[in-house]
């Protein structure tokens, strides 16, 4: 189990190639639901997210491939980052997330920095 932070700043899980959402928070255990609207998939893990109690119900999707999900974190990361450092140009914040990742290039840094500066972030 991996966690990762959305956009919006909240945590999500990746459970064999699944991300899932937050569904519920109880007091020993958290529910987690596939992030694909279409799919029911859900799964248990404890308040630590250390182990998963009841591991995910069947997908009616195949799972994302490994670039997809770094893709994910990298957009996550540059949204959240642009938010809080105004004067920082949103090409160089995303050029430095997608270094960290060996599948990712310059022309995903660039996808990233467009969405940013469309909307208004220069």
């Amino acid at each position: 189990m991996e966690t990762f932070t959305t956009r919006k700043g909240k945590t999500g899980i990746i459970i064999d190639k699944f991300r899932f959402k937050k569904d519920k928070e109880h007091k020993q255990s958290i529910s987690w639901r596939c992030t694909n609207y279409q799919c029911k998939s859900r799964c248990t893990t404890d308040v630590q997210l250390s182990e998963v109690l009841s591991f995910p119900t069947a997908h009616n999707h195949e799972p994302e491939d490994d670039r997809t999900i770094q893709r994910h974190q990298v957009r996550g990361a540059v949204k959240r980052k642009a938010e809080e450092s105004v004067h920082e140009r949103p090409l160089k914040i995303a050029c430095t997330e997608v270094q960290c990742y060996d599948s990712l290039d310059f022309n995903d840094a660039k996808c990233y920095a467009s969405r940013y500066t469309v909307q208004g972030k220069k």
